[in-house]
């Protein structure tokens, strides 16, 4: 099913008509395609997070529409409507384990599914499903949310989304807090479901080195505004760009260049780090032969 997500003309304004009426985005027009992964990227108060709330309708535009496969949001759609939507889409906000409240874990996961009907042997094979997604033994399905590590709670908060089989996940910083090895799980989790399930993946974060390495697309926002979209290695070895927005220049772009300034010239340009060390060690190969 095509679920591209079409923002037209949208605008959004808080507190519109009072002293403190404040413009969070401008005119905003973008689509992201069915099946994609699209990181959305740009300095505090860019107008990320008001952005990705339209997606599922926490937000409604102000003026101008979003569309999500057939389904349009406007300033006037009504919030019953909009049940089946939310179904299909899941949103993990930033620390999403201060939301787990449960007793056990496996009620933790249940509650969403649960309050949209699921029950019975169904709900048992949802939640199993759901934490088999991310990997979560199921001797832990018993235990408190509380006695997990960081990481843990983490996957049962992530899973618990998961159990309502979204078909488009969007997340605002998910690896927030978490340590190298936490960070590294929960994004190579997000590019797995996105290429086994298929699942729409739009990720929030300030980490350029993830971003350049998950990507599919790269959207940038500065004051309410689009002001680039296009494919990562575009977007990464434009450096004065980069600087201009006060973004972060990937570690791997950092070393090619140091190399290339030392009179080192790769092949390519790599924005995962495995691949660069192949490149760097490739070109020394390749120099040896030469003498």
């Amino acid at each position: 099913m095509d679920n591209a997500i079409l923002f037209k003309n949208v605008s959004h304004v808080y507190q519109e008509n009072t002293p403190l009426e404040f413009h969070a985005l401008e005119d905003v027009s973008l689509k992201i395609k069915s099946g994609s992964f699209v990181s959305i990227i740009g300095k505090t108060g860019s107008g990320k997070s008001t952005l990705i709330k339209h997606i599922n309708a926490l937000l409604k535009p102000t003026s101008g529409s979003v569309t999500i496969g057939d389904k349009k949001i406007t300033s006037h759609t009504n919030n019953k409507h909009l049940k089946p939507l939310r179904q299909k889409i899941g949103m993990v906000f930033q620390f999403p384990e201060q939301q787990l409240f449960a007793e056990t874990v496996e009620e933790d996961i249940a509650f969403g599914p649960s309050n949209f009907g699921v029950e019975g042997e169904e709900l048992n094979d949802t939640v199993m499903h759901a934490a088999d997604l991310v990997h979560l033994d199921h001797d832990l399905l018993k235990k408190s949310p509380f006695d997990l590590s960081g990481g843990q709670k983490r996957r049962v908060a992530i899973a618990g989304v998961l159990a309502m089989n979204p078909e488009i996940l969007v997340l605002d910083e998910p690896t927030a807090g978490l340590d190298l090895e936490g960070q590294q799980y929960i994004l190579d989790l997000i590019r797995r479901l996105n290429r086994e399930e298929n699942m729409t993946i739009v990720l929030v974060s300030h980490q350029m080195d993830d971003v350049a390495k998950y990507s599919d697309r790269v959207v940038v926002m500065s004051g309410g505004k689009i002001v680039k979209k296009c494919y990562p290695d575009e977007l990464f070895t434009d450096v004065d760009f980069l600087n201009k927005y006060d973004l972060q220049v990937p570690e791997t772009v950092k070393i090619t260049k140091d190399l290339a300034d030392k009179g080192v010239e790769l092949d390519k340009l790599s924005l995962d780090a495995d691949e660069l060390i192949n490149g760097i060690i490739n070109k020394l190969r390749n120099e040896d032969k030469d003498e």
